[in-house]
């Protein structure tokens, strides 16, 4: 579901969806408007908090370079800088590597993002990039030039339009624009509806049943949203082999060498 498509099923369960037209649409009144977005955001965040094993929390981030700086993520018309998705919290667990194909067969080494910054300081130097860094990106619709969300900066500044990739770890993830969907996928979405619920009723001291029976509609929910999970994990863990070799003993055995002993080869 979309931000827009969260706020207007929680503003109908919570009875202040606008209903003046011929369709119920989002909050018109803005504060309003702004309570039910604190408070979807509030269980968004409960449930990303919930299980740190989500397979979700780790997500491919993909960058297409603009080698004249003009691409909708470039930072300042910087062809080697690059905004990242809000949700992105840190440094990326993986190199960066090419999605496209004919792509150069080699890949960019995660490195220090101040050893990148200091590099392009002391050399300007434009061709494939060898490093990528992240650094938290200061900006200006933050109160006094805070840092807000992440930038990634290539080394040297990339010359060819390709598409590279990395792992990150999603961080505090917070939906914005309204267009914006969540990291979990649709099949969390009443799961993070029942820990909106739960935000929106548990102060609710007139009637304290309610906010028991949304606890309880939230745990129910979080539960199938483990089960779920559970499903989308690998099923093998460790290192990758041959499987032929482990079912022929032959083969196997063969990959010990000639046995002997006392100099002479046990058959």
């Amino acid at each position: 579901m979309t931000f827009r498509e969260l706020i207007l099923d929680c503003a109908e369960r919570w009875g202040v969806a606008d209903e003046t037209g011929t369709r119920a649409g989002i909050p018109t009144d803005l504060a309003v408007l702004d309570k039910v977005k604190r408070k979807i955001n509030a269980g968004y965040a409960d449930f990303l908090r919930a299980d740190p094993r989500w397979t979700f929390l780790r997500q491919r981030v993909q960058v297409t370079w603009y080698p004249d700086g003009d691409g909708p993520y470039n930072i300042n018309g910087d062809a080697s800088r690059y905004r990242l998705p809000s949700y992105v919290g840190s440094a990326p667990l993986t190199d960066w590597t090419y999605v496209d194909a004919g792509a150069p067969p080699s890949c960019i080494l995660t490195v220090d993002g101040e050893r990148v910054r200091m590099a392009a300081a002391r050399q300007v130097a434009t061709g494939v990039p060898t490093w990528a860094g992240c650094i938290p990106l200061a900006t200006e619709d933050g109160v006094g030039g805070q840092s807000k969300g992440w930038e990634v900066v290539f080394y040297p500044r990339p010359s060819t339009a390709y598409t590279v990739e990395a792992m990150f770890r999603v961080g505090n993830h917070v939906l914005a624009e309204l267009g914006e969907r969540h990291v979990a996928g649709s099949d969390h979405d009443r799961t993070i509806i029942a820990y909106a619920d739960h935000h929106w009723f548990k102060d609710d001291a007139e009637t304290p049943d309610i906010p028991a029976r949304y606890e309880a509609e939230m745990l129910r929910n979080f539960g199938a949203s483990v089960q779920i999970d559970k499903q989308r994990r690998p099923r093998n863990h460790g290192k990758l082999i041959d499987p032929s070799v482990m079912r022929n003993p032959v083969n196997r055995s063969s990959n010990l060498g000639t046995l002997t002993f006392d100099g002479a080869a046990i058959s």
